[in-house]
């Protein structure tokens, strides 16, 4: 459970009619950055709106290319602050930036209680040795009451079955019994999905109906789905494999 009394306000996939800029953040194999970027670019300018003066922490921030480039356009909504767990020479490009390492509480930097806004772009599922959930409480700690925490969470090769609690412990369960091996490829990926997403619906519910066509591999050259052609009207596909959450702490 979540250690900070917060509300939900949004819990669902990133959907091929979402903002995209292609001009700004295209041109690289991130897939998802083209939508993620800009909708919480958007989703800040909205909470800027009400709250003026706003801090900023951009967690896991990158160190190059896109990464500066997002840090920068989130500059001109308030006082941002980058932390990632590169060595300050490679975050150099960026202002402001600090160490944090986010499976740890932000207590140890100084962090807790400090920012109207937490960022967190495509992170969260890289990280396999602390608990989806407990990431969440140490980011939402960050916040303070009243602020606001926006993370996207994007899981190449999805499964639709993985947005239910029970489908997830059942492929949980499968590939425990199996002979094939997880330590690596693929099915570590599957796996990792299932327990991450098992414990996000669990506290969420279901973030909604992902259809087939929607699993998404890496890069920009997918046969299934990419972002180049995601708006092309013949496109069965409504919804891209990555999470968008957004939490107010209250408390």
């Amino acid at each position: 459970m979540l250690n900070c009394q917060a509300k939900l306000l949004k819990w669902r996939f990133l959907r091929t009619n979402d903002q995209i800029d292609l001009e700004r953040y295209g041109g690289h194999k991130a897939w998802s950055r083209i939508y993620e970027y800009p909708t919480v670019i958007e989703l800040t300018r909205e909470y800027s709106e009400l709250n003026h003066n706003l801090k900023i922490l951009n967690t896991c921030c990158g160190y190059s290319g896109l990464h500066e480039k997002f840090a920068h356009d989130l500059e001109s909504l308030g006082t941002v602050t980058n932390s990632d767990l590169h060595p300050h020479n490679q975050g150099r490009s960026f202002n402001n930036y600090i160490f944090q390492d986010i499976t740890e509480s932000p207590d140890v930097y100084g962090l807790s209680n400090k920012f109207d806004v937490v960022v967190n772009v495509s992170s969260i599922e890289e990280i396999k040795t602390t608990s989806v959930l407990s990431i969440l409480n140490n980011l939402l700690t960050a916040c303070k009451p009243g602020g606001i925490l926006i993370a996207t969470i994007d899981y190449t090769w999805i499964d639709p079955l993985l947005q239910s609690p029970d489908s997830c412990q059942l492929i949980i369960d499968c590939l425990s019994r199996c002979k094939i091996p997880i330590e690596k490829g693929p099915m570590r990926i599957l796996a990792d999905c299932a327990r991450d997403l098992r414990e996000l619906s669990n506290l969420f519910g279901p973030p909604g109906i992902l259809p087939p066509r929607a699993i998404e591999q890496e890069g920009l050259n997918s046969a299934i789905l990419n972002g180049c052609n995601s708006r092309e009207p013949n496109l069965d596909c409504a919804m891209l494999s990555c999470l968008l959450l957004v939490m107010h702490r209250i408390v």
